[in-house]
């Protein structure tokens, strides 16, 4: 064989690899979304496709598929997701406390894959997905390897605390209903923090509605053991606080304290969620704010009261 035809056959065995280098496919994400006719969300297979080639971001999927130029995506937020199927409590809150690490190894839960890319409308746009435990390394480190700078892991410092149920027994029940409306918050204040909470539709639960006031799914947020705003599934709502550190205690049959430090005038934007275990239980994650008000963009503000 003349020395033409070996390097022919040598450049044929590169094609593949190539090709594979060009674009790379994870078939285990899931799509994240929040259905419109009841606020539930949902979690989608679907199948993330980063084509370095065309330079474009692929995402195959029953319902909602999204196709976005590179050049499109104007920032990719990465954080743990406290709603992911399969992983329970203390696996979850293991993936937020190695989250400063996501990018060495020890990835611990499932994690959020936030993508805002402008639209073809020129509108700013934004899809979820969520990839679980066991691809959340090598998707990541892909999704960096394409859009670089654009991708940002913001890290977290709160600690999180298990309390004793007992020392809340004495606290009121509460209703809580949805008000529907185009979604609003207080205006920030200089000398407060603002506290703002999303609490998802997610697992077997049903979204707090409009007519009809709920006190057993009301998930209570107490400061100081202090009820300053109480959630439901499907329902957000807004508080402030005093400079300073603070525990704040979601309270739903069960306490998950997250201490928090608040400086005045900023936000700080957290996901409550309510699951079963045992009960209705609820605790408090932190968030970016695009994700948290991404998911606001779905819900309806709480109206709570002490229950009669």
């Amino acid at each position: 064989m003349t020395r033409l035809a070996w390097m022919s056959l040598a450049l044929l065995a590169l094609i593949p690899f190539q090709s594979a280098a060009q674009q790379s496919t994870t078939s285990a994400v899931m799509l994240r979304f929040t259905r419109e006719k009841d606020r539930h969300q949902i979690y989608q297979d679907a199948t993330l496709t980063l084509d370095n080639t065309a330079r474009r971001l692929v995402v195959t999927s029953k319902e909602r598929p999204q196709s976005v130029s590179y050049d499109a995506v104007r920032k990719i937020i990465i954080e743990p997701d406290s709603g992911a199927k399969g992983p329970g409590f203390g696996s979850i809150l293991a993936g937020f406390a190695v989250n400063a690490k996501l990018f060495r190894g020890q990835i611990k839960a499932a994690q959020l894959v936030y993508v805002e890319h402008a639209a073809s409308d020129g509108t700013t746009a934004a899809f979820v997905l969520s990839v679980p435990e066991q691809a959340a390394e090598e998707t990541i480190a892909r999704i960096k390897s394409a859009f670089g700078d654009r991708v940002v892991v913001p890290v977290f410092s709160e600690a999180w605390e298990q309390l004793e149920e007992k020392q809340w027994k004495s606290v009121k029940k509460y209703d809580v209903r949805a008000v529907a409306g185009k979604p609003s918050l207080p205006e920030m204040r200089s000398d407060k923090g603002l506290i703002v909470v999303a609490c998802p539709v997610s697992g077997g639960f049903e979204a707090i509605r409009t007519d009809k006031p709920y006190y057993h799914l009301s998930a209570r947020i107490l400061v100081n053991n202090d009820v300053v705003a109480v959630n439901g599934p499907g329902t957000y709502t807004a508080f402030y606080l005093d400079p300073g550190e603070h525990l704040l205690v979601s309270y739903l049959n069960d306490t998950t304290g997250l201490r928090l430090k608040v400086e005045g005038g900023q936000e700080y934007h957290l996901i409550q969620t309510v699951y079963i275990k045992g009960g209705n239980k609820s605790f408090l994650t932190r968030h970016s704010k695009d994700l948290v008000m991404h998911e606001i963009g779905s819900l309806m503000k709480a109206d709570w009261k002490v229950k009669d």
